[in-house]
């Protein structure tokens, strides 16, 4: 008992702060170097060249300065950065609140999952997934709860929506988040109405979102959509990294990906692939509900492979498919829908936190040997010295 407390209030804590300390600290020194063309300029992109795919995420942001008069890269930063607090803490009291102390850190020890995976590629950190991820988070909460707060899923709806309005990747993952609903209606958590209320939205969303991102996907020039932003501060390198990829013609997409498929890069993207998943496979094992867990698998995975011939950022996907399904079976296993037959035992546990902390994917088609541990290592090593 009192080695469970000290996990649940010493250890995991201790977890979740050093493997947001990268993050963190990256987004520190965008704040310090004028941001980052990706990090921060993927939200940025705006209307100003004629309405385009996410545009409406940078008009916002640039009401928000003018309003405040606060920097404009530090209205982003602070949303961006909230978002991810909240995460945080939402897998924390994941861990708090769970009877299962064990199962739950075996899902969340994954070479995937968000916070090893943001902790060693710095790159790759702050992207709209964070969206969907921040929504099951939420749900999963509050199904560990008695009664399920009216705030949780109106939250998660919202933040479902606002991701599709940034990114067409979310959309794909309506699937999981209508899952997520489905097992609290199933289990008395929420109405029938307002199930098919929540549902409803997410599909018209998801639908919307996905049209307007295909209708309006480039503009002509990049200049009116830079020029906001140049005059509010930035410099206009800035818009040379995710904003461009909006450009008329400017990015051929399928070279790109064609350029990284070699079959070098396959084998690694493998696998990292079947590095993520050893806990999904586990889970098979540790519960009885085997044909459910693998259609929540296929929930989260199956929905987002047309992503897999559009770009490469193959890392990215596996991670946040990853992650929402965690979250999706921690959510069941706490409405009492999962039975389990044979808990994981604590040697396998504490390997595959060791091997999540020395090797995760990359957010392409690649690796980072090394993981949290070294990204953390040089985080503290730059921060201290």
């Amino acid at each position: 008992m009192l080695s469970q407390s000290i996990t649940k209030f010493i250890l995991v804590p201790l977890a979740v702060a050093l493997l947001s300390m990268p993050v963190a600290a990256r987004a520190l020194y965008d704040f310090v170097n004028g941001g980052s063309c990706w990090r921060q300029g993927d939200w940025l992109i705006n209307t100003g060249g004629g309405f385009v795919r996410r545009g409406l995420f940078g008009d916002i942001f640039i009401v928000l300065s003018d309003l405040t008069g606060l920097d404009l890269l530090l209205v982003v930063q602070f949303f961006q950065m909230s978002l991810f607090a909240l995460l945080a803490f939402m897998i924390w009291m994941l861990c708090i609140r769970t009877p299962h102390l064990r199962i739950t850190i075996l899902l969340l020890a994954s070479p995937g999952f968000l916070l090893f995976f943001w902790a060693s590629d710095v790159q790759g950190t702050m992207r709209k997934e964070i969206f969907i991820l921040l929504a099951l988070a939420l749900l999963a909460f509050g199904a560990q709860s008695r009664k399920l707060s009216p705030v949780l899923p109106i939250a998660a709806v919202a933040l479902f929506t606002l991701g599709c309005i940034g990114n067409i990747m979310i959309g794909f993952m309506a699937p999981s988040l209508i899952a997520a609903f489905y097992l609290l209606w199933q289990a008395g958590k929420m109405s029938r109405r307002a199930f098919g209320v929540y549902t409803a939205i997410i599909l018209a969303m998801s639908a919307l979102w996905l049209a307007v991102s295909l209708l309006f996907k480039e503009v002509p020039a990049l200049a009116g959509m830079c020029a906001p932003l140049v005059a509010r501060g930035l410099d206009p390198i800035f818009c040379d990294g995710a904003m461009s990829w909006t450009i008329t013609g400017k990015v051929d997409h399928t070279a790109q990906l064609l350029a990284k498929i070699t079959p070098a890069s396959l084998a690694i993207f493998a696998l990292m692939t079947t590095l993520s998943l050893l806990p999904l496979f586990m889970s098979l094992r540790v519960f009885a509900e085997r044909r459910f867990l693998l259609v929540l698998a296929l929930l989260c995975f199956v929905p987002m492979l047309p992503l897999y011939v559009m770009a490469t950022d193959w890392g990215r996907w596996v991670s946040t498919s990853y992650t929402a399904y965690a979250f999706l079976v921690l959510l069941a296993l706490s409405l009492n829908r999962l039975s389990i037959t044979a808990p994981p035992r604590l040697a396998f546990v504490f390997g595959l936190l060791a091997l999540s902390l020395l090797l995760t994917p990359e957010h392409g088609i690649n690796w980072m040997p090394g993981g949290a541990l070294r990204s953390i290592a040089i985080t503290f090593d730059e921060l201290v010295f």
